[in-house]
């Protein structure tokens, strides 16, 4: 292995409010007067120890990879994913903790991608209607033993979160019971 050196990551956030506190520094003043030196002074030597961190960093990563935006199905708030990241890992929470919708990201020519949420559907036993719903609707229905009501007759269905364990025998590939 060659150590290149090191890289630290340096948060957004904290690069907007160095930039945004010495930008005003950089340009001319539009009501013509001077920039006051006192004060420059004192907002560089608040930032100068914060910047002192990078200052033996020698590999620049930038991580301005393209992104894909959306806005959640379920809460409308707001989503962001590197497209990079997409082919490792297709797979995105929303941010929201009490929402949690998950969806597929599907890159679809490089610059555009496709949200679609994770969806399971409950066939009603009665009329035979589709319930879709997120899975994390089912996650935490399931967790609350929430009830459901079908969406064609209105017959309640109840969820539960448990763990079926049963002794493997000649019909081990057989599926749990319902």
């Amino acid at each position: 292995m060659y150590d290149m050196g090191r890289q630290t990551g340096l948060r957004k956030d904290l690069a907007r409010r160095l930039w945004n506190g010495l930008g005003f520094y950089l340009h001319a003043r539009v009501d013509q007067k001077p920039h006051h030196a006192a004060k420059l002074r004192q907002k560089l030597e608040k930032v100068l120890p914060r910047l002192e961190e990078f200052r033996e960093d020698r590999i620049i990563v930038n991580g301005f990879d393209r992104r894909t935006t959306s806005k959640c199905q379920d809460c409308g708030r707001s989503m962001s994913r590197r497209l990079g990241a997409v082919k490792d890992n297709p797979y995105m929470n929303c941010p929201s903790r009490k929402c949690g919708a998950i969806y597929m990201i599907t890159d679809v020519d490089g610059r555009r991608a496709r949200w679609d949420l994770v969806q399971e559907n409950l066939k009603c036993k009665k009329c035979g209607a589709d319930n879709w719903l997120g899975l994390h609707v089912w996650k935490r229905g399931a967790h609350e033993n929430a009830m459901l009501a079908c969406s064609g007759c209105s017959t309640k269905y109840q969820l539960f979160e448990y763990v079926l364990v049963k002794e493997a025998g000649d019909d081990a590939s057989a599926e749990p019971p319902a």
